[in-house]
């Protein structure tokens, strides 16, 4: 399942919680860490999400949302 737009503006406001690490973990995205959570969510072909971490247990360290074309 892929992550949308709309989906997108209803969870932001949740990202300061832990809880997103679970909830965005169901949408498609490239795993990118090595002893670091970095998750890349690429969002209708037009924006780029980007969350890292070192622990899932706690609220994302980074948040960066790219709009790319």
């Amino acid at each position: 399942m892929k992550l949308t737009i709309s989906t997108l503006k209803r969870v932001i406001n949740n990202f300061d919680s832990p809880y997103i690490w679970d909830y965005l973990e169901k949408y498609e995205h490239n795993d990118l860490g090595s002893g670091v959570y970095c998750w890349k969510f690429y969002i209708e072909d037009s924006y780029k999400l980007t969350i890292i971490d070192k622990d899932k247990n706690n609220r994302a360290d980074e948040i960066i949302i790219e709009r790319i074309r």
